[in-house]
């Protein structure tokens, strides 16, 4: 009942998030009704075995490896990128200021 109890919230967490446009918890893995309660919602998800539970300890060493990979991705996605010389445009310019690029 606990593991239902945790989904619940997830779907309910999951429901606001569709608001924000940010997705952190995946939605209801079985059809719902328009209505229906994210707790029975969450418990037909266990009896028809769409959810793993999985230790506690277990859950913070994957969410750990999970912000981990996302760090080293983000720390990744502009290391071919120089911050520190001139960007150099179309024809060979390099801007000195702000005022010398055209939009």
């Amino acid at each position: 009942m606990v593991e239902a109890a945790k989904r619940a919230r997830q779907i309910n967490t999951y429901t606001q998030q569709l608001e924000d446009n940010q997705f952190e918890f995946f939605g209801p893995l079985v059809d719902s009704e328009v209505g229906e309660k994210s707790l029975g919602i969450a418990l037909r998800e266990i009896a028809e075995d769409k959810l793993e539970v999985i230790p506690g300890d277990v859950a913070r060493a994957r969410r750990a490896e999970a912000e981990e990979a996302r760090r080293a991705a983000e720390a990744d996605m502009f290391s071919d990128i120089s911050l520190d010389s001139p960007v150099s445009l179309e024809g060979g310019e390099t801007p000195t200021s702000l005022d010398d690029i055209q939009f």
